[in-house]
């Protein structure tokens, strides 16, 4: 596997724990934009779908090409009461969750990292391909907590 591969997804957990510490306690359920979430729905957000992710990878080295679902964001915010998380154990599950990420993703082959699954928005997507928009995933929402923080 490229060694670079997995060094955004690992450095997540650390910087979001350090911008977390940064964040008023007054600030957690600001909402500065009202299509975005608040800092305390984004780290229940991160701990939520962290296993979604890996499940979708996981379904695809289980069988190439499989269909996967999608979730609307705003809808799973509502029906999982993500306001109500408490931010310490958000970011404790995300932690854990990402720590059992990298540790499935570590012992795949470069022939695995090219199984697919299929997703109803996105089309074919490669476990590489998938662990790209986790990165890119994580840094939406640091930028948002970073911003959270200031």
């Amino acid at each position: 596997m490229n060694p670079y591969r997995l060094l955004g997804p690992r450095a997540t957990a650390q910087t979001l724990a350090w911008i977390a510490a940064r964040i008023p306690e007054a600030v957690w359920d600001n909402r500065a934009d009202p299509r975005r979430f608040t800092p305390r729905e984004v780290l229940a957000h991160l701990a939520d779908w962290e296993p979604l992710f890996r499940d979708r990878m996981v379904a695809a080295l289980d069988q190439d090409g499989v269909a996967v679902a999608t979730f609307d964001e705003g809808d799973r915010c509502r029906t999982e009461r993500y306001a109500e998380w408490d931010p310490a154990k958000s970011l404790a599950q995300f932690q854990e969750e990402r720590t059992a990420t990298l540790d499935w993703l570590e012992e795949l082959t470069p022939e695995a990292m090219n199984q697919t699954f299929i997703h109803p928005s996105w089309g074919a997507v490669t476990i590489a391909t998938a662990v790209e928009f986790l990165t890119a995933h994580d840094a939406y929402h640091l930028q948002q907590l970073t911003e959270a923080a200031v």
